[in-house]
């Protein structure tokens, strides 16, 4: 049980760094990011590194979860010249 959770925090880790550094990449090139996480979504699936995944309700609330941080640091990020317009 405890090699299992072990197994999924190392594979998430991995996957956070590797999307962190191809950010690097992105930006280096110009190609945009969504299409690198897009990329790195397909390798490590069933196609790619073979991970399956099959809990729509864990799948749904992460997604929830990412859109929210995504939507909380576009907001934060916004600067007040852009609400004077």
């Amino acid at each position: 049980m405890i090699e299992g959770i072990y197994l999924i925090t190392l594979i998430g880790t991995l996957l956070v760094l590797v999307a962190a550094f191809s950010s690097l990449l992105a930006f280096r090139f110009g190609a945009p990011l969504l299409l690198l996480f897009l990329g790195i979504g397909l390798a490590a699936g069933v196609d790619g590194l073979g991970i399956s995944f099959d809990n729509a309700g864990v799948a749904y609330f992460i997604g929830s979860l990412a859109l929210a941080v995504i939507l909380f640091d576009s907001g934060f990020g916004t600067s007040i010249q852009s609400f004077r317009q």
